[in-house]
């Protein structure tokens, strides 16, 4: 990984897909047959949650069949929202190495591995082909920084 890369990746430290699953575990005493909305409670790792989300669909006019990037993804919380409640096909772009892994366990988990694609990259050299997307969703990261 390029040093401005790992510049990125150590200053953002949010949540992991092993705290979600292990609330999760906690709440219900066992992770099989999750549903994608179980999820949403913990895996919204942005401001605004849910609200921000359908304020962004609707502004995108995000909707069934409509292709959307999700850049910089994270867990891929908001890419399993649009597409388990607007129907929406979604290729989630991450730079961190541990959190793309973790957003493909979690899509997988809940049955939208179909609907939400997982790709470890750099937004900044996205790996998609041009002009097949509807739309470009990045929501703002909740963090603070730490300098």
């Amino acid at each position: 990984m390029p040093a401005d890369e790992n510049h990125v990746v150590a200053f953002y430290n949010p949540i992991s897909r092993d705290q979600i699953l292990a609330s999760l575990a906690a709440q219900r005493g066992q992770l099989a047959h999750l549903a994608p909305e179980e999820l949403f409670p913990y895996d919204q790792d942005h401001y605004g949650g849910l609200e921000a989300v359908d304020a962004l669909a609707d502004c995108a006019a995000i909707g069934p069949g409509k292709q959307v990037a999700d850049f910089c993804a994270g867990l891929a919380g908001p890419a399993r929202y649009l597409a388990h409640e607007y129907g929406a096909t979604v290729t989630c772009i991450e730079l961190n190495p541990g959190r793309a892994p973790g957003a493909a366990d979690l899509t997988r988990r809940v049955g939208l591995d179909r609907q939400v694609r997982i790709v470890r990259g750099d937004v900044t050299r996205t790996p998609l082909a041009g002009d097949t997307m509807d739309a470009v969703s990045s929501v703002r990261l909740n963090n603070e920084l730490n300098h």
